[in-house]
């Protein structure tokens, strides 16, 4: 997920965060690179990219 817009003139990409449920986790190939299907998203997101997992 991403936003941009306009400050001071120029296009800037702003840091987003959001809640979603995580509906399964794909735990790869052995290379660490684990994936979470999240509710609402089209593709997986990289687990690395996520800030924090809670208890819902």
């Amino acid at each position: 997920m991403k936003a941009s817009g306009l400050m001071e003139g120029a296009n800037k990409e702003f840091d987003v965060s959001t809640y979603a449920n995580v509906n399964s986790v794909l735990l790869g190939n052995g290379d660490g690179n684990v994936l979470l299907n999240l509710a609402g998203f089209e593709s997986p997101v990289r687990l690395a990219e996520v800030l924090e997992v809670g208890k819902a």
